[in-house]
């Protein structure tokens, strides 16, 4: 399975709305044969990002969207007279047809950079929001902030929490967690708020949530360069796996092979 964008109508791709832009889910078989395609979206700009095979034997996909027609339906940002985007989640089944979709966010630019099955059936989501409204409240008026987000197997909210401080923050990667609960990392500029131990610059973060979405304890990992972690996982010894990029050699880095990585 493959998910991206496109904005072409030909070769392999066909069913695009004729926005800038629309997500593209394609099936291949185990020999790279391609089994069916979907594009997803209306006539606005679509991405897919993230996307996990369910219990059901479909799929769930997690992206963005600035279309309010076509497959999309709940868009908050219609009207907005700024750039905006809503977070967007897309059940398929087997054969690639929408079962539900679901609109997250508020008038600005939301957005899910990671989706995966939780162990009841739902779906938990991890991303960025820059809105005050909606789905996003969030305590802190400025810039991005980091997401997540829980929807029941249905797509209905259960929760959602707005992370980070007076800078700016992103989630990448989210796992769940051996005790029920959630795992996330991405990047956070701030040294306030949720955020502690940031060591001057663009540090990777990493968030523990329990299973209602309260912060048990978060970690700020890198130097006084740029660092962010992009993937994430727990490992046997109930620790955890942060992977990502460093552009730092100092603080908690060591060994860097040039400046620019």
């Amino acid at each position: 399975m493959l998910s991206a964008y496109t904005t072409s109508n030909s070769g392999d791709v066909s069913g695009n709305h004729g926005g800038s832009y629309d997500a593209w889910v394609v099936k291949i078989d185990a020999s790279g044969a391609l089994q069916w395609q979907r594009c997803l979206g209306g006539s606005g700009g679509d991405n897919a990002n993230s996307m996990q095979q369910t219990d059901d034997g479909g799929f769930i996909v997690g992206g963005s969207t600035a279309s309010s027609d076509g497959d999309v339906s709940g868009y908050h940002d219609a009207g907005s007279t700024i750039p905006s985007s809503d977070a967007w989640v897309v059940k398929l089944d087997a054969d690639g047809a929408i079962q539900w979709q679901k609109c997250l966010g508020g008038w600005e630019r939301d957005g899910i950079r990671a989706i995966l099955q939780a162990s009841d059936g739902g779906y938990t989501c991890a991303g960025s929001t820059y809105s005050n409204d909606g789905d996003g409240a969030q305590p802190w008026e400025t810039s991005m902030h980091g997401g997540v987000v829980l929807l029941d197997a249905a797509g209905a909210l259960q929760w959602q929490k707005c992370l980070g401080g007076t800078g700016v923050e992103s989630g990448n990667a989210i796992a769940e967690t051996m005790d029920g609960g959630y795992i996330m990392t991405g990047n956070t500029t701030s040294s306030n708020g949720d955020v502690q131990g940031n060591h001057g610059n663009h540090d990777a973060w990493v968030v523990k949530l329990s299973a209602s979405g309260v912060i048990e304890w978060q970690k700020c990992l890198g130097g006084t360069a740029a660092d962010a972690g992009y993937s994430i996982l727990q490992s046997a010894d109930l620790g955890y796996l942060v992977a990502g990029q460093t552009k730092s050699n100092d603080g908690d880095v060591s060994g860097i092979h040039g400046s620019d990585h």
